[in-house]
């Protein structure tokens, strides 16, 4: 997504325009326990992505390189500043 920095950090979500959030919090992702998903604002998406699963795994890494699936279709919306 060109003018828009790729996330790195939870930080970097927090920040970040298209991000609706993530479960769960930062500190309860484990590879035995939760996985974390990343949660993409619907309007940054084309249509077909809307019924798609968010971007997750179980560590922050996975999450970000799947994320990393969506982030080439990704767009602010018209109304963005």
């Amino acid at each position: 997504m060109q003018g828009f920095k790729f996330p790195r950090t939870y930080a970097d979500l927090e920040s970040a325009p298209w991000c609706d959030g993530y479960i769960p919090p930062k500190g309860q992702v484990s590879q035995d326990g939760e996985h974390l998903s990343i949660f993409i604002k619907l309007d940054w998406l084309p249509e077909e992505f809307h019924d798609a699963i968010s971007p997750g795994g179980p560590s922050l890494k996975d999450a970000l390189e799947q994320l990393r699936d969506y982030w080439p279709d990704m767009q602010p919306p018209k109304d963005h500043k």
